[in-house]
């Protein structure tokens, strides 16, 4: 089991994934695989369908442990 969350809540769960605004600048992407088991990057649009610049994020996937996932539509 896996835990996604969007808050700074105390959660004592031990898999903890932690969703960030892809659309924000200054991610600290090493201290976040510090105190997370994984980054879930969401476009912060709430179920819109509005993806972020992907792009941004190509060559983080291959040192951090993240999931795409704002933005996600039928295209």
């Amino acid at each position: 089991d896996i835990v996604q969350v969007h808050g700074l809540g105390n959660c004592t769960h031990d898999r903890i994934w932690k969703a960030v605004n892809g659309r924000e600048d200054g991610i600290d992407f090493e201290d976040l695989s510090k105190r997370y088991e994984g980054i879930l990057m969401d476009s912060g649009n709430g179920g819109t369908g509005i993806p972020f610049d992907w792009n941004k994020y190509r060559d983080i996937g291959k040192k951090y442990n993240i999931i795409l996932a704002g933005g996600l539509n039928k295209d």
